[in-house]
Formats: C-alpha cells, sequence, structure tokens
C-alpha cells in the first residue's frame, strides 16, 4: 500500500533529534525484571548512581512498574521524578518515549 502524502511527521518538518542535541530532560527506566541481570541489586544501585550524575545537569524522570516504586523512590532519593508505568524493560532507547521536533520549537 503507498503510502499517502502528509502521512509521516517527516512530511510535516518533524524529526528526531539526535543524542548530543540539547534537551530539557533526560527519560531513564528502573530495572525490571531480575533474570535480565547477573546482581539485580547492583544494578539497581548503578542505575541510581547514573540517574544522580545526570541530574547534576539537567532534570531525570524515571519510569517504574506501579510495584517498585516505593523502592525505586527510597533509592533515588526526591531529586529524580518518578513516573509509574507498566513497564517490562529498562534500557528506555527501545522501549521508552520518542520525541521528535519540528525545528520551529515544536
Amino acid at each position: 500500500m503507498a503510502r499517502e502524502a502528509g502521512d509521516n511527521p517527516a512530511d510535516h518538518g518533524f524529526a528526531m533529534p539526535a543524542e548530543w542535541m540539547p534537551h530539557a530532560r533526560c527519560w531513564m527506566m528502573w530495572p525490571t525484571r531480575r533474570e535480565l541481570w547477573d546482581d539485580f541489586a547492583a544494578t539497581k544501585r548503578n542505575t541510581v548512581a547514573v540517574a544522580r550524575a545526570i541530574r547534576l545537569f539537567e532534570p531525570v524522570t524515571m519510569m517504574v512498574r506501579p510495584e517498585q516504586a516505593a523502592e525505586a523512590r527510597a533509592l533515588l532519593g526526591a531529586a529524580i521524578d518518578i513516573l509509574k508505568m507498566p513497564i517490562d524493560d529498562s534500557w528506555a532507547r527501545d522501549v521508552g518515549p520518542c520525541f521528535l521536533v519540528d525545528g520551529r520549537g515544536g
């Protein structure tokens, strides 16, 4: 089936910005599946360390399974924003939100 003009965000001037472009916030995902990690506790500690390091320079939102929110809040502290989501992976680049920009502020 042929794509109609205007069906694609690129047709309206939108594109995904490069990773190094200025942005307003960092989005991360809390480790969720124990079977993916050799040392689940260390993975959580490392996630906290990365989030806190990034937070020195910009806001951070950590997406967290609702049932893990209390643990994440206790480990992350108040400076990291938490968004409860039904996630099943911790690799935000692969499964997290994507944002587009149009070069005019949109």
